[in-house]
């Protein structure tokens, strides 16, 4: 953690806060704040020294993570969020007080106290003398960018009447055929909030993730050939990521519900528990062929993502396969079950690796231009074939990379197979008949800009 004049000047280092999540600032200049994901709150002079934990947290699975805290306006108490919901905390204890159960960042001004809930800012009358909210909560925007994974609204209020928030943005996407060589070979359904899109192993059926903004997530099926939707989880909470087993009869799910990890078997839907929630980021990409060994992307608090393996029955053992201080994820399986592609940012940006499975042994960067970033699950594919290997690069386009030899492996000239006009490519998975699937953005989609609010208590007012 650092601070630095707002008008430019020396950086000054605080403190270690390798993955933090949120800081506030008082007028007596103490700063509290959260230095990683399972932490609870500390609290640091703004000159600098050894910070003191002004909360506690319970190890558990129900409560461990404390982040995003906001002083009240004695400068003494200060709101947050928990895995049950918004509490209060004070710099003289550690104790703690959950009195709201939204899961989202809240800030009080001007006697209400602000977050998100099912997608909507909204605003609820609030008593920071006893610490407890009154009446009902009131909306202010709808469909405001939320982080579920973070548990955090994309939003700031002043204590002076000023409001600004950013409008969800979740782009649409076409499902799109392409041929081995890249040429489209048409689209599949309509467009849709998709991610996550994953083909069976017959080829028949597309697993893929629909969300509309503000809404829960759940997992669908799409028949490949008519594009005709069916509904796969139905979890309250909804379903985040899903990978098909190597005979097509179930799929690997994670869950909205603190990244449970689940096996669905597709007929009569019987779930199985493989890890329970435990609010840290963690997403199947893959499945060896002999259904013993599932492949996950899983949050670290000390290293970032790891790539790690988890054994499909027994007792569910999580263990890690690439564990560097780098961000390593979406693992992908080669057809012959010998070598896994994954992204890192060891060189500073995210480039695809290829190394031999199950590990340890040799490995080998396949890209020389970045790929892609964010949380898709298939960066990569391999042809069935294993003699191709694809993948996206930093600008959204496939790229195909000629394999030529897996043992040791050998990769050939790398070469740009297809560009969208609409922007860059999301994903992409292979089909056994050879074709390729990947999201396309559907036609030219303008960002919305952030909203500013001015005098929004009066604005308020208006509503009630």
């Amino acid at each position: 953690m650092k601070r630095v004049p707002a008008t430019g000047g020396v950086v000054q280092v605080l403190c270690d806060a390798p993955a933090g999540r949120g800081g506030t600032w008082n007028q007596s200049g103490v700063i509290v704040f959260t230095p990683g994901l399972k932490e609870p709150l500390y609290k640091i002079p703004d000159s600098g020294g050894t910070p003191a934990a002004v909360t506690a947290v319970k190890q558990s699975a129900a409560l461990q993570s404390h982040r995003w805290p906001s002083f009240l306006p004695d400068g003494k108490h200060f709101l947050f969020t928990t895995d049950d919901g918004v509490g209060v905390g004070s710099l003289d204890s550690t104790d703690i007080h959950v009195f709201l159960p939204a899961k989202s960042n809240a800030v009080y001004s001007s006697g209400y106290i602000l977050y998100v809930t099912d997608g909507n800012l909204v605003a609820q009358p609030f008593d920071p003398d006893h610490q407890a909210v009154r009446g009902v909560p009131v909306p202010m925007a709808g469909q405001v960018e939320f982080s579920i994974g973070k548990s955090l609204g994309n939003f700031s209020v002043s204590q002076t009447g000023g409001l600004v928030y950013r409008p969800d943005y979740s782009p649409k996407y076409q499902m799109t055929w392409l041929d081995r060589n890249g040429g489209e070979a048409g689209k599949l359904g309509e467009t849709d909030y998709y991610s996550g899109a994953s083909i069976s192993p017959d080829g028949r059926r597309i697993l893929v993730t629909r969300a509309q903004p503000g809404v829960k997530r759940d997992l669908w099926l799409i028949d490949s050939q008519r594009g005709s939707p069916s509904r796969a989880t139905f979890d309250p909470e909804g379903a985040i990521f899903g990978v098909w087993s190597p005979d097509g009869a179930s799929v690997t799910v994670s869950l909205a519900n603190g990244f449970e990890i689940r096996k669905i078997l597709l007929q009569g839907n019987v779930a199985e528990q493989l890890v329970a929630p435990d609010q840290i980021s963690k997403y199947p990409t893959d499945w060896t062929a002999d259904g013993q060994t599932i492949i996950l992307t899983v949050q670290n608090p000390k290293t970032g993502q790891d790539v790690e393996t988890l054994a499909a029955a027994g007792e569910h053992k999580l263990a890690p396969m690439i564990q560097t201080p780098a961000f390593e994820n979406a693992g992908n399986l080669s057809p012959s079950g010998k070598l896994l592609t994954y992204s890192s940012n060891e060189s500073g940006r995210p480039e695809l690796y290829v190394t031999e499975f199950p590990g340890p042994g040799m490995k080998w960067q396949a890209s020389d231009q970045g790929l892609t970033s964010g949380i898709p699950v298939h960066f990569s594919a391999w042809s069935h074939d294993g003699k191709t290997l694809y993948y996206i690069d930093a600008g959204g386009s496939v790229i195909a990379v000629p394999v030529e030899s897996q043992s040791p492996f050998k990769a050939g000239v790398p070469k740009k197979v297809y560009s969208a006009s609409t922007g860059p490519v999301s994903e992409i998975t292979a089909a056994p008949d050879g074709r390729l699937l990947v999201l396309v953005p559907a036609g030219n989609q303008t960002i919305t800009p952030a909203a500013l609010v001015i005098n929004w208590p009066a604005e308020l007012k208006g509503k009630q």
